[in-house]
């Protein structure tokens, strides 16, 4: 007599199954996203804080190569800018590198003294801003010395950048930017949400 062989069941998924499935697909994405989004925010900032502070360090090596002063500018305010910057396409949040105090040679030649820009204006990555309650100078002078000082002000050119969702507040990141007056390096942590 012959075996009866079970029968073979046919490939593929019940419908118990595919559920089954589809139910854990939606615990992992909604325990992911919120995750992904901190992940984002953090890296917008932590990139902000980067680009500041090697601008930071390309105007202090310029200061120290050429013997001149270079300037990191800041706008914080779009109400305060003159034509020229409006043409320049420039917004609220925005730095750039420039520099002055450049003696002329020839003292019939006023343009010599102008004021000469090395880079475009830089913007703030989206939902990036200068903290409200530690906004930066004016601009930051970095001198042939090595050296650097804020202007207006004195002592250590510090400031924050914070991370804000949509502007709502309680849920913002913080770096910390401060620039050494005596060495013109710069440096930049995150604030911890207790400070």
């Amino acid at each position: 007599m012959k075996a009866i062989r079970p029968t073979k069941r046919p490939d593929g998924v019940t419908l118990l199954e595919l559920l089954a499935v589809l139910l854990i697909a939606g615990l992992l994405a909604a325990i992911g996203i919120p995750s992904f989004n901190a992940i984002i925010k953090g890296t917008a900032l932590r990139n902000a804080a980067t680009a500041l502070t090697d601008t930071f360090a390309l105007a202090r090596q310029l200061a120290i190569a050429n013997r001149y002063m270079y300037r990191v500018e800041f706008i914080t305010d779009e109400t305060n800018l003159t034509a020229s910057q409006l043409a320049d396409g420039v917004t609220e949040d925005s730095y750039r590198i420039y520099f002055v105090e450049r003696k002329a040679k020839d003292y019939n030649n006023p343009k010599e003294d102008e004021k000469i820009t090395v880079g475009r204006w830089k913007l703030l990555p989206r939902f990036v801003i200068f903290d409200p309650d530690d906004l930066p100078p004016q601009e930051i002078v970095f001198k042939p010395t090595g050296g650097a000082f804020a202007r207006p002000g004195s002592g250590i050119p510090y400031f924050q950048l914070l991370h804000t969702v949509s502007g709502t507040k309680g849920k913002e990141k913080t770096m910390e930017i401060a620039v050494n007056p005596i060495t013109g390096t710069a440096r930049s942590k995150p604030v911890l949400a207790s400070q």
